[in-house]
C-alpha cells in the first residue's frame, strides 16, 4: 500500500491524518530488532544521537540500533569515527549488556571492549 500525505485513517469515529497517528501511541516497551533485547521502557531512554551529541543522521547509520543498548555497545567499539568518546561510550556500555550471540557478533565485527 502506497500512503500519501492527504490519506485519511479511520479510527472508529474520528478520522486523523495518518502523519498524526503517531503522536497518539504511547510506547511501553520495544524489542530491539537487531540484537533481540527487550526494553521495558520507551525509545527515548537510550538515545546515543543526544547521548553523545552526535547528529540522527549519524545515528541512523550505525549498524546496531541507535536507541538499545548494541548502540551503545557499537559506540564503544567505534564510535570515534562519529565523534564519539569511545573510552566513556565504553564505561557506559559495562552498564547496558546485549545477549551473548549479539556481543560474540560485534567482537567479530569491531572487536571487543
Amino acid at each position: 500500500m502506497e500512503v500519501s500525505p492527504g490519506i485519511r485513517v479511520d479510527s472508529g469515529n474520528r478520522q486523523e491524518p495518518i502523519t498524526e497517528i503517531p503522536d497518539t501511541f504511547d510506547v511501553k516497551g520495544f524489542k530491539c530488532v537487531k540484537c533481540g533485547l527487550a526494553h521495558m521502557h520507551d525509545t527515548t531512554k537510550h538515545q546515543l544521537s543526544k547521548d553523545f551529541d552526535i547528529s540522527d543522521t549519524d545515528a541512523a547509520q550505525m549498524e546496531y540500533n541507535s536507541v538499545c543498548h548494541c548502540g551503545l555497545q557499537e559506540a564503544g567499539r567505534h564510535g570515534s569515527d562519529m565523534g564519539i568518546d569511545e573510552s566513556s561510550a565504553a564505561r557506559a556500555a559495562g552498564n547496558a549488556p546485549i545477549p551473548p550471540e549479539a556481543s560474540r557478533e560485534m567482537n567479530e565485527q569491531f572487536g571487543s571492549l
